[in-house]
């Protein structure tokens, strides 16, 4: 299986999150009593109007064009994985004051100012988890608990919440914890591998860079040592002169 490169700017993306919780259309059968639709396909209708609305604002976050109403609008989600993505593009508006002021809330857990949002989501992995790493990203100061939280999490069984923690981790640099992310990425699962991978070329430290170095010589016959090739060459400069599957040698030497 070939890995390739995830950007992570401001989300990630999920992949086999079944958190997912069904909207019903009450209305429906009044509003449109000539419309012969099963329960169903009334649901899937429902449910893709609802993906719709709610991708037009994660939209307008991370191009930094929402307003606040949208903002409050899309943490009304209902879906775990789409209103992690949001939490994690709330990065891009960490200027807005009022932004600031709910994921405070959030954080804090008080449903007093917002009460519509999706607090049974909010309070528990995985989106309180993109909450610590946004936290962690956009504070410059007393963010030690966010830090905790994630590292409180190392030990999930749930590849996406290890995933937030991988990269929550690279983001903040702490060469304490390379070897936890070295050990995730020589692990099995492709998705925490290359979630991890990503984390250690995030943290801009030479621990990271090191350990990047390793999994390539551990791994050279392993689609995951060109990944770790192409991060260390574009994160640290660095090129390496062991080829992974299918490439040809490079020279050991940074790059201009």
């Amino acid at each position: 299986m070939k890995y390739s490169i995830v950007v992570w700017c401001v989300l990630l993306v999920i992949t086999g999150c079944d958190d997912r919780q069904e909207t019903t259309n009450n209305d429906s059968a009044v509003n449109h009593p000539s419309i012969s639709s099963s329960p169903d396909t009334v649901n899937q209708d429902k449910k893709s109007k609802d993906e719709q609305y709610y991708q037009e604002r994660f939209k307008k976050i991370v191009f930094g064009t929402a307003q606040l109403a949208d903002v409050r609008e899309a943490l009304t989600d209902q879906d775990a994985g789409s209103l992690t993505n949001t939490v994690h593009g709330l990065y891009a508006m960490r200027w807005h004051r009022g932004v600031l002021h709910i994921l405070q809330d959030m954080w804090q857990l008080d449903k007093t100012r917002y009460p519509e949002l999706a607090w049974d989501l909010i309070g528990k992995p995985p989106v309180r988890l993109a909450l610590a790493s946004s936290m962690n990203r956009i504070q410059t100061s007393g963010t030690r608990e966010f830090v905790e939280y994630l590292r409180q999490h190392k030990n999930e069984t749930h590849e996406f919440n290890i995933a937030q923690v991988a990269v929550g981790l690279g983001f903040h640099g702490d060469p304490a914890d390379v070897e936890y992310l070295k050990s995730l990425a020589s692990g099995n699962n492709h998705y925490i591998v290359q979630s991890s991978l990503t984390a250690l070329s995030l943290m801009n430290n030479p621990a990271a860079r090191d350990a990047l170095q390793d999994i390539i010589v551990k791994f050279k016959d392993d689609p995951r040592s060109s990944l770790a090739m192409e991060l260390l060459q574009q994160a640290y400069g660095v090129q390496t002169g062991i080829a992974g599957p299918g490439e040809e040698q490079k020279n050991n030497q940074p790059s201009d």
